[in-house]
């Protein structure tokens, strides 16, 4: 395993760590509040975040490693979380789910060969994508949240 390779899977398991930080720099009486009118709360923000990881980037990375060639599908993420939204669901809850769902991404890379870091799966929108493309999509999706989210803070907690 090159350098490059150990270096990606330690920002993937780790890649959930920066919402965490950033959720907390909100009062949790914050969480909910939205910063304007159309945009997400922290603890929207926290849900849809671990959603895309356990549901989207995770499956699509272990089917990339472990099927040949397969055909990804397109994510409704507007109509997941319309269907399975739960502003009652703890904080805590969510971003320990978001924590294993990288841990796990990170392990499934851990001790493949180059070879297999290659392999690619077809998206609608993307087209054919790499494994190694999807983890660093996982790890920017988890970063650009963390930003969103300390970007509420920064607005509502002063």
């Amino acid at each position: 395993m090159t350098t490059s390779q150990d270096q990606l899977i330690v920002r993937l398991g780790a890649a959930s760590g920066e919402l965490r930080w950033a959720v907390g720099e909100l009062p949790e009486n914050l969480w909910h509040t939205r910063p304007d009118e159309g945009e997400w709360s922290v603890h929207e923000i926290a849900a849809h975040t671990r959603d895309i990881a356990t549901q989207v980037y995770r499956v699509r990375l272990a089917r990339i490693l472990t099927e040949a060639a397969p055909e990804l599908q397109l994510f409704d993420e507007v109509a997941w979380m319309a269907g399975h939204y739960n502003p009652a669901e703890p904080m805590a809850a969510i971003l320990d789910e978001l924590d294993a769902a990288h841990r796990e991404m990170a392990a499934l890379l851990l001790d493949r060969p180059e070879t297999e870091w290659a392999r690619t799966g077809h998206h609608p929108q993307h087209g054919a994508r790499s494994a190694v493309w999807w983890a660093r999509q996982a790890i920017a999706h988890a970063w650009e949240h963390a930003v969103q989210a300390l970007r509420v803070a920064q607005i509502r907690g002063g």
